[in-house]
Order: C-alpha cells, then sequence, then structure tokens
C-alpha cells in the first residue's frame, strides 16, 4: 500500500483543522528563518522551541505513517529547527496537493472529500456560488437547468397570453366606437327628414 493511501481522508473539519495549521506553521517558518539564515548553529528559544514542538505535533495527522514521530521534538538550533518545519510544511503541502483540484466552473482549488468538495478557503477564492454542486448541475444540463428552462417557457406562454388578451380588446372597443358612430349618424339623418310646419307670422294673418 503507497503511503498516500494511509492519510485521512478529507473532510470538511480536517480541512479546516490543516489550513488553520498550515497558516501557523508558515508563519513560525518565516520567524525561525529570520534568524537562521544568519546564525543556524547558534542554540533556538526555549519559547520557539516549544512552540515548534506543539506545532509538529498536531501536524502528525497529515504525515506518512513512516515519518511520524511519537514524541516530536523540537529541534536544538535555528538552522536545524528551520529545516524540521520546512519539512513539516512540505508534507503539509503534499498532503493538500493530493486532496485538492481545480474546479474550472467554480475557478477555484477545491478539497475533494468523501461525498462533497469545497474550496481552499486560505487561498481567498472570489466565489460567487454559494454551493458548488448546484453550479456542477446547471453547466451539466441537470435538474435545475430543467426548472429553468420550464420558467421560461411559463413566463413566455403568459406574456403571449397577456397580448392576445389586450389585443382582443382594443378590437371589441373599436367595434363599439363604430356602432355607436353609426347609430348617432342614423338618428341625425331621421331628425332632417321630418316634416316642418310652415311657420306663420300673426300680423299677415290678421289681415286675412
Amino acid at each position: 500500500m503507497s503511503v498516500s493511501r494511509r492519510l485521512p481522508r478529507v473532510t470538511y473539519a480536517l480541512a479546516e483543522r490543516h489550513e488553520a495549521l498550515w497558516l501557523r506553521l508558515r508563519a513560525l517558518v518565516d520567524q525561525v528563518a529570520a534568524t537562521a539564515h544568519r546564525h543556524p548553529a547558534k542554540p533556538a528559544s526555549e519559547i520557539t522551541r516549544a512552540q515548534a514542538e506543539a506545532i509538529l505535533a498536531e501536524a502528525r495527522v497529515f504525515l506518512p505513517r513512516a515519518t511520524r514521530e511519537k514524541l516530536p521534538e523540537a529541534a536544538p538550533d535555528w538552522g536545524g529547527l528551520l529545516t524540521q518545519l520546512g519539512q513539516a510544511l512540505a508534507h503539509l503541502e503534499a498532503y493538500e496537493a493530493q486532496n485538492t483540484g481545480w474546479d474550472p466552473a467554480i475557478g477555484a482549488r477545491m478539497w475533494r472529500a468523501v461525498r462533497e468538495t469545497f474550496p481552499v478557503r486560505r487561498l481567498a477564492p472570489r466565489i460567487a456560488v454559494t454551493y458548488p454542486h448546484v453550479a456542477a448541475q446547471q453547466s451539466a444540463g441537470g435538474p435545475t437547468a430543467e426548472v429553468t428552462k420550464g420558467l421560461v417557457k411559463l413566463i413566455q406562454s403568459l406574456a403571449f397570453t397577456d397580448r392576445e388578451k389586450r389585443f382582443r380588446e382594443s378590437q371589441r372597443a373599436a367595434r363599439m366606437e363604430r356602432l355607436n358612430a353609426q347609430k348617432a349618424a342614423e338618428a341625425d339623418a331621421d331628425g332632417d327628414g321630418e316634416s316642418q310646419e310652415p311657420q306663420t307670422y300673426p300680423r299677415i294673418h290678421g289681415l286675412d
């Protein structure tokens, strides 16, 4: 069995633990390197060695069994301590490389867990999609895509029905307007055709 298969499978809690430990170890490596490059053989401070031993103990879960130590002891000098911490950091990065991958649909590096994927948060990914599996269904034409297509068809059908209704109402209003105009014209024609009595002038009528 290969060494990589003996490492624990990724879970959300384990990925969070890995990322927090990586940040602490990276900061300690930078701190130790500042002195180790100038005084590699000089004894390291007890406070720094105690911090290093605590971090190395936490990092054991991410190291292959062949390289684990039951009680990790920090190196006594700055140069040896830097080498020890650098090796632990390399093992953490190897574990991350074996259990992550780039997702082009999401645009971020993702942890590949047993049942789900989630972004490597220490890389500060700019992800607009909250749930990656939803985006994957949409890109693959899954159930979410079918629901979206159905909603589009429904909206288009409602819009067409509304246009038809407004068109019929406008036609009905135009017919009523023409009918009312025709009735008014007929009423005017009947009023002009009635016989009118001849007008008489009272003064002329009195001379008869």
